[in-house]
Parts: structure tokens; sequence; C-alpha cells
């Protein structure tokens, strides 16, 4: 996939993706995947799964986060969003990397621990994981919420998400894929032909 090749998509990306280039101000947004999936070779659009199931995260752990965040912030991210970040070396840990647009309205959220430190998943179930593992099995719902409370979880300001690098939980229909190009010279060209 050429950067040219590239180019030749940015009309359609720029027609479908308005909410989130408005959103974004020119700071790009990464996926990293591949590992265990197809490597998308040209911009593509996907489906976003709406059935998700954990990799490395035990299915009662999943459900427990699902049900605190559809609680209160209205999403099951874990199990109906694509994840996503602002840096591409933490994309890269997942596989290729890819420039992500949310086709049409989208939602998302990401969060903040009280040290100011950036959120992820993996961190957090883990956290829950070990403190129901010291608790009856029937306190999974409040120790979640002891966890997961200790963050500051955002649905607003996107722009700041992305460039903190933070993990984004993107809940859409649609993203397109676009393989990274190997400048930020080339990201800013082409986010050009997109506003």
């Amino acid at each position: 996939m050429t950067f040219k090749d590239s180019l030749l998509k940015t009309a359609e990306i720029k027609e479908k993706c308005q909410p989130f280039i408005r959103a974004c101000r020119g700071q790009p947004m990464f996926r990293g995947q591949g590992f265990t999936g197809d490597v998308v070779k040209r911009t593509k659009v996907q489906a976003v799964r709406k059935d998700r199931q954990p990799r490395d995260t035990s299915e009662r752990v999943h459900q427990l986060m699902d049900d605190w965040f559809e609680e209160h912030v209205g999403m099951r991210t874990r199990s109906e969003a694509i994840f996503c970040t602002g840096s591409q070396a933490k994309a890269k840990m997942f596989g290729k990397t890819y420039y992500v647009f949310p086709v049409g309205d989208f939602k998302y959220v990401w969060g903040m621990d009280d040290g100011h430190g950036m959120s992820d998943t993996i961190s957090v179930a883990r956290q829950i994981r070990d403190s129901c593992a010291v608790q009856p099995r029937d306190n999974g719902p409040e120790m979640a919420d002891k966890v997961l409370s200790d963050y500051s979880w955002k649905t607003t300001n996107l722009f700041t998400a992305l460039r903190e690098g933070a993990e984004i939980a993107i809940l859409c229909d649609e993203v397109f894929l676009v393989p990274t190009f190997g400048t930020d010279t080339q990201w800013e060209e082409f986010f050009a032909k997109l506003t």
C-alpha cells in the first residue's frame, strides 16, 4: 500500500467521517491489529464487532466491566467498541498499525486515574480480577465499581485523549482503516485533504 493509494480514498473518508475529523483536530488515532486476524493492506471500511469476546481477560471480568460502563457512561465498551489510541507505539503492541476513522456519528470513552496517568483496560481488568480473587464471588460488581470508580472516565475532549496517547473505546458501526504512513509529513498531507 502506497501513500498515493491512500490519497485516493480521502474524498470518501472526508464525506463519511466528518464528526471524527472535526473532533480529532489533526491528531491521528491508531489501532494495532493483525496478530490474530487479517492484516489490512489497503484502506478499507471494517465493521465494528458488537459481540467482541475477551482475549486476555476472563469472561466474568469482561462482563463486570461491560455492566459498569453501561451503567455509568451508557456504553458496553468491552463487547461493542473498538479500542484505539493516540500513540502509534502503543498500537504497535497489538499488530500492524492503522489510522482509524469512525464512519458517521460515534461515541467514545477514555480515562485517567487519580494520579493523572492514563488508563488502559488490560491493567484495569487485572485490578478487578485481583480484587475479586481475594473477595467472595458475589462481590464482583462491588469490586468492579471500586476499581473503575478510581478513574476519571471522559466522554468528551477526544483531541486531548489522542494527544496524550490514551486508550480510547470507540463505539460506532464502521471504521476506515488506513495503513500508517512512514512520516508525520505524509500524515499532515493526508489530513489536509480531509479538511
